[in-house]
């Protein structure tokens, strides 16, 4: 299945509302050599980045969230955002 990154992000942030609700730039690009897909969240100087596999990111497209990219983004709106301060509006 080809992916479109651009619906995959729209994807995800749909699933994630607080990316945009903490005005966090959510990137998003394929890591050619592994075959999975690269998210980056960054708010001022803070930024994580983690992995979606490509069968991840097609359940993704399909409709189906990922527990795993759930965890991440929740850790970083945690960590950042609520605790960190960083994302206050």
């Amino acid at each position: 299945m080809s992916i479109d990154p651009k619906a995959l992000e729209a994807k995800i942030k749909s699933f994630y509302p607080e990316i945009e609700q903490h005005g966090l730039t959510a990137s998003l690009h394929k890591d050619e050599a592994t075959g999975a897909w690269m998210l980056k969240l960054t708010k001022g100087g803070d930024s994580m980045e983690t992995h979606i596999e490509a069968q991840d990111a097609a359940d993704c497209l399909e409709g189906k969230e990922c527990v795993y990219l759930t965890t991440q983004v929740a850790r970083f709106v945690e960590a950042y955002c609520l605790r960190g301060g960083s994302c206050e509006t």
